[in-house]
């Protein structure tokens, strides 16, 4: 059977996302407004505890005015 979770991915885009935040100079807050998300799932991205939704990676990258590959890579 496939392994849908994959730890080490998910804290590496957590800290891809921590990373593109921190450079553009937004909080947690403002990014979770941008997404129309709650503040606790961009903590939670952030700290690799989720494995997030494509929309929720579309939502992110929006925000960070870059494609999703960029943000993925």
């Amino acid at each position: 059977m496939t392994k849908i979770r994959d730890e080490k991915l998910m804290l590496a885009f957590g800290d891809k996302v921590r990373k593109t935040r921190s450079k553009a100079g937004i909080s947690q807050y403002e990014l979770a407004a941008l997404c129309n998300v709650e503040q606790s799932q961009i903590t939670r991205i952030e700290n690799g505890k989720i494995n997030t939704t494509l929309s929720t990676i579309f939502a992110l990258s929006n925000a960070f005015e870059m494609r999703m590959s960029e943000l993925m890579d």
